[in-house]
């Protein structure tokens, strides 16, 4: 009978012991739960933290592209000319000169991965994810601006498997070509797809979206704005695609003198084989009456050729 009662005991202790330690810890949990840490985040805020100095981070930032880039595309010139080095070392002559460039380092390091984590992260956790489809829009857009500038600045950069070191255990991601991304699809297409559909998305809004208002450094959240840099951001990304596609090209092209005037030609009559001495209207129209239609002499070339004006 002890046994049993000892047996009974320790059955007891065993079932009540650990609800009292996970009571205990439950307690302790919410006892060393920080108040001031959030489990959940406005995108908005995000997207502020994301685009705040947006490019110019700081002055040595600024600065540095006046002896890098800005050289090189000829914003600036000095007026003794070229420093030794800028185009080629003599001491290296052998090595290309590496001018201070800050987009790769400023869409890996800040606003590339934090527009990406607003994107891809960020949004879709919110129970009213499809009210932020504007914010989502307009972070894409700029998104694909640095998405560019880096592949237009370099020609190759890992841009599709970038960032998924969390979330897909891509430690090691593949370059991408601006005129070849990894899946075989041409990058600029793929930029300039993504930002078309952003702009549709931004004209597609309506009052029940969330407004950046003051979050938003650029605009201030107008979304017609936004519209406007979207599509402009694709005309500016155009000559690049001529040069990376030639048929573009040609589907591009500004119409010719040449094939204007043939397109002319085909709502124009045809011009006279030989110009009258005298071109005046009144010896090239029989007028009737003043509600009939004036008729033209089938025999005077001026009769088609300019059309008399009524």
């Amino acid at each position: 009978m002890k046994e049993k009662m000892k047996a009974t005991k320790y059955i007891l202790a065993g079932i009540v012991l650990p609800m009292m330690f996970a009571g205990c810890l439950d307690e302790y949990q919410k006892l060393n739960t920080d108040p001031e840490q959030l489990g959940t985040t406005d995108p908005r805020y995000v997207f502020t933290g994301a685009t705040m100095n947006f490019t110019n981070q700081s002055r040595s930032h600024l600065t540095g592209k006046y002896g890098g880039v800005m050289i090189y595309m000829q914003y600036l010139v000095s007026a003794s000319g070229p420093a030794a080095g800028s185009y080629v070392s003599p001491a290296k002559p052998n090595e290309h000169p590496q001018p201070y460039s800050p987009a790769y380092g400023d869409y890996y390091g800040t606003y590339g991965l934090r527009l990406d984590n607003l994107i891809n992260t960020v949004i879709p956790k919110k129970d009213d994810a499809e009210r932020y489809a504007d914010v989502k829009a307009i972070s894409q857009i700029l998104l694909n601006y640095e998405q560019w500038r880096i592949l237009d600045t370099y020609g190759a950069a890992p841009i599709t498997e970038a960032f998924r070191a969390q979330s897909e255990g891509i430690r090691t991601p593949r370059y991408d070509l601006y005129q070849e991304g990894i899946d075989g699809t041409p990058m600029y297409k793929k930029i300039d797809t993504e930002v078309k559909a952003a702009v549709e998305t931004l004209k597609a809004s309506n009052e029940n979206q969330h407004a950046l208002g003051g979050n938003d450094f650029f605009y201030a959240g107008d979304v017609r704005k936004w519209i406007k840099f979207g599509n402009t951001l694709r005309v500016k990304m155009v000559p690049s695609s001529f040069i990376l596609q030639p048929t573009m090209r040609s589907a591009w092209r500004r119409p010719t003198r040449r094939s204007t005037t043939a397109s002319l030609a085909k709502f124009s009559p045809p011009p006279p084989t030989s110009w009258p001495a005298t071109r005046s209207p009144a010896s090239t129209i029989t007028p009737t009456s003043t509600t009939t239609t004036p008729t033209t002499s089938r025999t005077s070339p001026a009769a088609t050729w300019p059309l008399p004006r009524s």
